[in-house]
Formats: structure tokens, C-alpha cells, sequence
């Protein structure tokens, strides 16, 4: 195994089978019933689903050998997860018994700001420790 391949198995795939699952879900033509208890519980579920994708998208770029994407990996990640998250509400209202919902979609890009941002805290916090003087 080469070190381009080994690169690419992981850090780029688990993100792509990710935004594969997202759409596999998607396609299912089942109407989910709210929870029911005081709030919408979908929304946080599209936040929790576009944080795990937006932290699987980040650590990608993160170890990218292109200069590019890792130096802009925050404003890149939010805008693929954005517009991931749009063209998936788009595809769902295509499908039967699904809805489709700008709410969700803001929902969706609110997970992967999140998402972004904690892995960039987590990121910088660990990227200090390695690089922390020695001594004292």
C-alpha cells in the first residue's frame, strides 16, 4: 500500500461513505414521526448527522496534501456541508412520504458549523500540546 492510497482509505473515504449513507437514508420512503416532546426532535437529529459528516469532512482536509484545502479547510468544509445539506433536502422532497424543509437544511448547516468548529478547537488544542516548549 502505497502512501497516496493509505492516505485516501483514511481520511478521504469514511467521509464519502458518510455523505453515501446520508443519501441511502434519504432515499427510504418512510414518514418519521416527530418525538413529540416540546420541540422538534428532527432538527437535532439533522444537526447530529451534518456534525459527524462536517468533523469526517474537516479531518480529510486536515491531512490533505494539498496546501489549499488544508489552509481553508474551516470556510471549505462549512460550504460543502451547506450545500450537501441542500441538495439532499432537494433530492428528499423527490422521494414519497418524505418532506422536505429549508428548516432542515438550516438545521443541516448548523450541525456542520458546529462540527467545524469543534474539530478545529480539538484540532488546535492537540497541534499545541505536540508543539509545547519542553523544560520549565
Amino acid at each position: 500500500m502505497n502512501d497516496s492510497s493509505g492516505r485516501f482509505r483514511k481520511f478521504y473515504l469514511p467521509p464519502i461513505l458518510y455523505g453515501f449513507l446520508i443519501l441511502i437514508v434519504s432515499s427510504i420512503s418512510v414518514k418519521v414521526p416527530d418525538l413529540n416532546v416540546g420541540f422538534q426532535t428532527d432538527k437535532l437529529f439533522h444537526m447530529l448527522e451534518y456534525y459527524i459528516f462536517a468533523v469526517l469532512v474537516m479531518r480529510a482536509f486536515t491531512h490533505s496534501s494539498k496546501i489549499n484545502l488544508k489552509n481553508n479547510r474551516l470556510v471549505l468544509t462549512i460550504l460543502f456541508i451547506g450545500l450537501f445539506g441542500m441538495l439532499d433536502e432537494a433530492y428528499q422532497s423527490l422521494i414519497p412520504n418524505r418532506d422536505s424543509s429549508i428548516f432542515d437544511a438550516v438545521a443541516d448547516s448548523a450541525g456542520g458549523i458546529l462540527g467545524s468548529l469543534f474539530y478545529l478547537f480539538i484540532h488546535s488544542r492537540s497541534e499545541n500540546r505536540t508543539h509545547a516548549p519542553c523544560g520549565g
